[in-house]
């Protein structure tokens, strides 16, 4: 508390400032608040107390997460040890999925928002659906008609040859 209020109004405000550049820069607030002197729960503090300080550090860190992102690219031409920059990708991939989820998360979500007319849709298919009834209406007297005239002109039951389609129903259809 003793540091707190040593802070002058402009101090504060410079110390703020430069939180805010370097959370843009992609820094860590352990190594700001070591560098500047400050306890880390005072950052915490501060951004529950004043929304716009909040804010431009949400908006810096959400910038220096690209950064961050932007270093998994190069941690291997850095580090020698190749399990050490394994160790140091996989720590700053799991930071960056749990900080920023929705960029850099594992876990996809689809949002879809479609209207579907359930009205319209029905008749259509409806309308689908009887066009074949329709066209069986109309082709079943000509496939009786057919069937009657190889009937009476067979001279063998078993095997009857028909030159034209085929009727769209069958004799046991018709006979029950």
């Amino acid at each position: 508390m003793d540091w707190q209020k040593k802070l002058t109004p402009e101090r504060l405000a410079q110390v703020k400032q430069e939180i805010i550049d370097r959370f843009a820069k992609g820094e860590i607030l352990k190594n700001i608040s070591k560098d500047l002197n400050i306890e880390p729960h005072w950052v915490y503090y501060w951004r529950q107390n004043d929304p716009e300080f909040d804010a431009q550090a949400s908006s810096a860190q959400n910038s220096g997460f690209e950064i961050q992102a932007d270093g998994l690219l190069t941690i291997y031409d850095e580090e020698e040890d190749v399990n050490k920059a394994r160790g140091k990708s996989d720590n700053l991939k799991w930071v960056l999925a749990r900080r920023a989820a929705s960029r850099y998360g594992d876990k996809m979500t689809l949002d879809v928002n479609n209207t579907i007319d359930l009205k319209g849709a029905l008749s259509d298919a409806r309308a689908r659906l009887a066009k074949p009834i329709e066209t069986q209406a109309t082709q079943l007297p000509q496939a009786i008609e057919s069937i009657k005239q190889l009937q009476s002109t067979a001279t063998d039951s078993k095997s009857v040859e028909v030159e034209s389609d085929p009727p769209i129903l069958t004799i046991e259809d018709l006979i029950k």
